[in-house]
């Protein structure tokens, strides 16, 4: 590939092809909606979908607090999650198919029982609608309404303005110095404007509310102050997923990217064996509920230490077919494919975390739990650890939990010094990012 600008069209056309070609089975019926997230892999000038998933619903945070077993649920079944907890099975597949060999078509073994990616691959994020939070909240017109889920806020009328009179431009609220506070400034990444920077730029002017989220700003944030029209949100805080009833423990997919941005789509565990962090190098939004600006606050602009910028792009040529409109409501349940030598293709209900045609009651059954589940991915972590004979945590980030069997969710986790050192650094920056109860990693594992 010459240049990734003239590509994200492919990308997301992949995305959507590889969509219909799926089975049926997990996808909205009539009268539903969902979101549909790919992450794309660039190597050797072409384009392969690694993972691809749909989803909107996450667990409450009693639910997921008080699950009869800890680590076999799903407790984000938003798409972004699962899309990148499906790429972690890719690269851990290919992992464990190659572990007899020096080298495989996309790996590298090196010293001391490492893994690396080879430099040239690159990985790319579609999504068919913006990734809920920070990135949703932008200046609209009274007229638009690009509810961003089932919990969004309505957009009433307000009268700060009128068609024949434009309102006078206001700055949003925020609180990060590092945000720009103009939401009517538009970021070029190209010279030239595209038709969708234009529009913005002109409807800006006339802008007299927000396109509003359901997400909620963490405990100890600026909370949204709720007032009219461009009052009624602040921008660039750390919030929670959407959802009704009990407030969930699972942040904003924004935040999470933003995470990811900042120490790495691989997660700890990948962590453990892979000798760099893997950065996602462009996302593209596949919905006319887009805004530039708002998207590169999001992912790039809201912590001061972030070195790696990821790419924004916006494609609306062809609509996902089963994308969000006032006439219908959400798919509860969820769906994820992978590709590669080990391949799955799965379905979950959203409301449990689980297998589609599993009850909460039959949990205990590991045929329920999901293939990426916490301790499925780390019961196959175990397997790579034991066969590169890295068994040992004497680089523990926590030396105080250290287990020399590593059979603890929780050790596994904080096995990567580096890792955690750069993820304890973020959370320091991000002075509001909250950290979950230790109760909620702290399982056993076993290598199946």
């Amino acid at each position: 590939m010459k240049k990734m600008v003239t590509d994200y069209k492919k990308i997301a056309g992949l995305c959507l092809k590889k969509y219909k070609e799926s089975p049926r089975q997990g996808k909205p019926q009539t009268g539903q909606w969902t979101v549909l997230v790919g992450i794309v892999m660039e190597f050797e000038d072409k384009l392969e979908v690694i993972s691809l998933a749909t989803g909107t619903k996450c667990l409450s945070g009693p639910e997921r607090i008080g699950a009869k077993i800890p680590g076999v649920v799903l407790n984000d079944c938003h798409a972004e999650v699962l899309a990148r907890r499906g790429l972690i099975y890719w690269i851990q597949g290919e992992i464990l198919s190659n572990l007899n060999q020096d080298a495989s078509k996309y790996l590298n073994f090196i010293t001391e029982g490492k893994v690396k990616l080879k430099p040239e691959i690159k990985f790319h994020m579609y999504s068919s609608f913006p990734p809920c939070g920070d990135a949703t909240i932008f200046p609209i017109t009274k007229d638009q309404n690009h509810l961003q889920d089932e919990q969004s806020i309505p957009v009433e009328n307000n009268t700060n303005g009128t068609e024949n009179n434009e309102p006078p431009l206001k700055k949003f609220k925020q609180s990060n110095d590092n945000v720009e506070d103009t939401p009517n400034k538009i970021d070029k990444t190209e010279n030239k404007e595209s038709d969708i920077e234009k529009t913005l730029l002109s409807e800006s002017r006339y802008a007299n509310d927000l396109n509003r989220t359901g997400a909620k700003c963490v405990e100890g944030s600026v909370k949204d102050p709720a007032g009219e029209g461009l009052e009624y949100h602040v921008v660039g805080q750390v919030r929670t997923k959407p959802g009704r009833g009990d407030r969930t423990l699972s942040l904003s997919c924004s935040d999470k990217i933003l995470k990811w941005n900042n120490v790495g789509i691989q997660g700890s565990l990948l962590s453990n064996v892979l000798e760099e962090n893997i950065y996602l190098t462009s996302i593209t939004i596949g919905s006319t509920c887009f805004n530039m600006e708002a998207c590169h606050r999001a992912f790039n602009k809201r912590c001061s230490t972030q070195k790696h910028t990821i790419q924004v792009f916006n494609y609306n040529e062809e609509e996902f077919v089963d994308c969000k409109s006032d006439d219908k409501v959400p798919c509860p349940d969820s769906s994820l494919l992978v590709t590669g030598a080990q391949s799955i293709r799965e379905t979950y209900v959203g409301g449990t975390g689980l297998r589609q045609g599993w009850a909460k009651k039959r949990m205990d059954n590991p045929k329920s739990w999901s293939s990426i589940c916490q301790r499925k991915l780390a019961s196959r972590s175990l397997q790579i650890l034991e066969k590169l004979n890295i068994n040992k945590t004497d680089n523990c980030y926590n030396n105080k939990e250290t287990n020399p069997n590593i059979k603890n969710y929780k050790t596994l986790k904080l096995l990567s010094n580096e890792y955690n050192n750069q993820k304890q650094k973020f959370k320091k920056e991000m002075k509001t990012w909250p950290s979950k109860s230790d109760s909620l990693y702290n399982f056993p594992i076993e290598n199946s």
